[in-house]
């Protein structure tokens, strides 16, 4: 080179990974979870549609209800959306599917499963005839399987026969999400926080308490024609609730 010089050298990068903090062995539940939604994820065609629901109706059901006591008690937002999922799946049918090779498996029972935090990782517990059980029925078996869940003790088809799934962090700050299918369903429904909100009534603007969800898809199963059929159902059923208890 002239005058000799060498070029500057940049210093070699450190391979040293940042300090641990500690290690955490995955369950056996864990483990189970990683694997399916990592095949998951690598095998199922996602497509997602999300629509926003009007949830005053909603609101006053649950608190009328309520105040009726009984089982009716400890009604939460989750069952009023596991009863419309119900409702739903039965008017969609097509929804309500499997994907098995060459062929798509449409469901005669409609066993929405809920995605359930537990202390080792997450399970989905199933309520079975999910269209057909009155309200007051689907808040006792939901309760029971929670409760079982959190236990660790499962009944016989406490984790078997779902053909749906619905995950809910309405409960944390979340406007909305997408989940992952767990399969061979052919979509699961993520469902975010109730939240105050701006909305459009008769050409007025108006304050009203509105709630995001969003449909996961199987491509090879639901296309967007479908899958918005589907939200319009959830959405009517939301919005008009009455139907839920009748």
């Amino acid at each position: 080179r002239e005058g000799g010089a060498e070029p500057a050298r940049r210093p070699a990068r450190s391979e040293t990974r940042p300090a641990a903090r500690g290690r955490i062995e995955l369950s056996r539940i864990r483990r189970t979870t990683a694997k399916r939604m990592g095949e998951a994820k690598r095998e199922v065609p996602h497509f997602y549609a999300s629509a926003e629901i009007a949830m005053d109706e909603a609101v006053r059901l649950k608190e009328g209800l309520a105040a009726q006591g009984g089982d009716y008690a400890v009604i939460t937002f989750t069952h009023l959306v596991l009863k419309a999922v119900g409702l739903a799946l039965a008017r969609v049918p097509e929804v309500n599917a499997a994907y098995d090779g060459d062929a798509i498996v449409l469901h005669d029972a409609v066993n929405v499963g809920m995605a359930t935090s537990v202390d080792d990782g997450l399970v989905v517990p199933v309520l079975h005839h999910c269209d057909r059980e009155p309200l007051a029925a689907i808040i006792r078996q939901a309760r029971g399987l929670v409760e079982r869940a959190r236990a660790g003790r499962f009944g016989g088809d406490d984790l078997s026969g779902g053909t749906f799934t619905v995950s809910n962090l309405g409960m944390f700050p979340v406007s909305e999400f997408a989940a992952v299918i767990n399969p061979p369903q052919a979509a699961i429904l993520a469902v975010g926080t109730i939240r105050e909100s701006a909305m459009v009534r008769d050409g007025n603007v108006v304050a009203g308490r509105a709630m995001t969800v969003t449909l996961s898809c199987d491509h090879r199963i639901i296309d967007g024609v479908l899958a918005g059929r589907f939200l319009r159902e959830l959405k009517a059923l939301l919005e008009q609730p009455l139907a839920l208890i009748l």
